[in-house]
């Protein structure tokens, strides 16, 4: 297996890595043109090459350690993919202004209107810096079927994607949780992606969770960044020794409401997913809640009697207009308040962030969910 695999991981890192040179390249042909900084650019081109390789390089040591320079070099490496985004789309935007008006001998300011694009850019991404650090409560109200008298006017708390790691740490983690306890929920929820998927302290950063107070305690399902080390354990075992409930493909009855969660890993394929769902036997005259991380394969949860999915995962794509493709992808699932057919889903954009600290047109939010 692992003759096999090597080779791929290989292949796949050389063509991210020639990915990420093409766009520095693109970004540096496109400042000395709008600039008119001539050839001879020794040291922006240095620094632009440096900065293409930095985020290998941070990804490499956060897999391996956690310690102040571990955590420079990859905060360094996202800060720089925020502004790089934008530096990008404004790269292509002026290149293609540019081919145009050279084609048809259209007297446009090209040089001008890319130093414009590029003060734009810069612009853009400090706001989503700032943006991405204002956590903000996003409330719906569900109504569900043959809902308990219990549970009307109860409150839950939904939150995901907090990517606990390099970047965001306990202190982040404590401003979630003095978050959720001034909402006073009743029920808290939490949707994967906890951890980053790096090296880091996993009962340290997540020690704030032991104050959260809910009468009906706080679930867990997994997320895709709990795998990407390949040791789960390591993140489950210090949830579960705080008293949160891990729910592995499994139904808790909750005064007579099903909460069923359901696993990251067994959920990602079509097949597998249904014969979960069908193993664990949902009663379809009994209001039920789904949590699961990713808002695909909605249909298989509304055929096994799922009344109200919450998902989270797309992060809503972070930053404009990539929501576009966030959209396509998940069919329009990407983010918020949905119907599917009697269903209701939501999927939350998120509170943490991946990659670059940044958002732009996607909110850092905690979702509160009144039930009627």
């Amino acid at each position: 297996m692992m003759h096999r695999t090597y080779p791929s991981l290989v292949a796949f890192l050389i063509a991210v890595q020639s990915m990420l040179f093409f766009i520095h390249y693109v970004v540096y042909s496109a400042l000395v043109y709008a600039f008119d900084f001539g050839n001879s650019l020794p040291l922006l081109q240095f620094s632009l090459f440096a900065l293409s390789c930095l985020f290998f390089f941070a990804t490499f040591l956060t897999h391996h350690y956690h310690n102040w320079f571990s955590r420079l070099m990859y905060r360094m490496a996202s800060v720089w993919l925020g502004f790089l985004f934008y530096l990008f789309f404004s790269s292509v935007l002026l290149g293609v202004m540019a081919f145009t008006a050279n084609g048809v001998s259209l007297d446009i300011p090209t040089q001008s209107i890319g130093k414009i694009l590029f003060i734009l850019s810069f612009l853009v991404s400090a706001y989503g810096f700032t943006h991405a650090q204002k956590i903000r409560t996003t409330s719906i109200t569900v109504t569900l079927p043959n809902l308990p008298e219990s549970w009307k006017n109860k409150k839950a708390v939904f939150v995901s994607d907090i990517h606990l790691g390099q970047v965001r740490g306990k202190n982040f983690m404590r401003r979630i949780v003095n978050r959720i306890n001034t909402i006073n929920p009743d029920i808290v929820f939490i949707g994967g992606d906890l951890f980053d998927g790096v090296k880091v302290h996993e009962s340290d950063v997540i020690s704030p969770l032991a104050g959260l107070t809910a009468q009906h305690g706080t679930y867990f399902i997994t997320g895709n960044h709990e795998y990407v080390s390949g040791a789960v354990a390591k993140y489950i075992d210090p949830i579960k020794a705080l008293g949160i409930t891990v729910l592995h493909d499994e139904v808790a009855e909750v005064e007579g409401v099903q909460i069923v969660g359901v696993d990251y890993r067994d959920t990602a394929d079509h097949a597998e997913y249904r014969d979960v769902l069908t193993s664990l036997n949902i009663q379809k005259d009994m209001p039920s809640i789904l949590l699961k991380h990713t808002p695909f394969h909605i249909d298989i949860a509304q055929e096994h009697g799922i009344h109200f999915q919450i998902s989270g995962h797309t992060h809503r794509a972070q930053v404009f207009p990539a929501n576009l493709l966030t959209s396509f992808v998940f069919k329009g699932y990407d983010y918020g308040h949905k119907k599917f057919k009697n269903m209701d889903v939501y999927t939350s954009s998120g509170v943490g962030t991946w990659g670059p600290p940044v958002r732009v047109g996607s909110p850092s939010e905690i979702v509160l969910i009144h039930f009627a």
